[in-house]
């Protein structure tokens, strides 16, 4: 059994290299020497068949303002701090303690400023432009506005379906809804309802099989 104190990175590296380059060369049979020196040679310092490692150093996001100030601010209304709460599945955590850019953008947003955020992975752009449209919401809902108060635009079904089952969750008891259209919605009621029937029917079986596992595990 490896742990991470026994396993040895350089060593796997070199052990994935050298199988990958026998099941190349197993299936490769150059006729012309002069080629099967070239392609030898590459596959040695040439990057022929893998790039050299590549290593990165990811510098921690500048911390900035608390979502607490935001509001004590006027900048953000108080309901967002559940939705940003930091324990998604604990409606009493925390808010997430923001980036000096998603406070930047929620300044300017709550300026009426156009913004475009462009940073790395994993550092909350969800929450930059999320935060100040659920405030936005919930200023809108408490005057009485009804109706739809936004629309997120995502460039794929797969990203859309993620970020809704997150909002989604994070909204609950906000008194706020959410919805999702993406190519797999039904454009009529009737298929719509044949939907929600299908699947209806599909989770009391779930719930029947998983009864009478637990019968038969008793």
């Amino acid at each position: 059994m490896v742990t991470r104190f026994d396993f040895d990175p350089f060593n796997t590296l070199k052990e994935v290299q050298e199988d990958y380059q026998s099941y190349v060369d197993s299936f490769q049979k150059i006729r012309n020497p002069k080629i099967q020196t070239w392609i030898e040679q590459r596959k040695v310092v040439g990057g022929l068949l893998w790039k050299p490692p590549y290593l990165q150093i990811a510098l921690p996001f500048q911390p900035g303002e608390s979502l607490q100030s935001l509001v004590a601010e006027g900048v953000l209304q108080s309901g967002v701090l559940k939705f940003a709460r930091s324990k998604i599945d604990q409606l009493d955590s925390a808010p997430i303690e923001p980036y000096e850019h998603q406070v930047q953008a929620i300044r300017k947003l709550h300026q009426g400023h156009n913004v475009i955020l462009a940073t790395g992975t994993g550092s909350g752009k969800s929450f930059g432009f999320g935060i100040p449209i659920v405030s936005r919401a919930l200023e809108m809902k408490a005057s009485g506005i009804k109706g739809i108060k936004a629309v997120i635009i995502y460039p794929m079904n797969a990203l859309a379906n993620n970020q809704y089952e997150d909002f989604s969750a994070r909204l609950d008891d906000s008194g706020l809804t959410i919805a999702r259209y993406t190519g797999d919605t039904k454009s009529s009621p009737e298929e719509a309802l044949n939907d929600y029937r299908f699947f209806d029917e599909a989770r009391e079986t779930l719930q029947l099989r998983a009864a009478f596992a637990q019968g038969d595990s008793g």
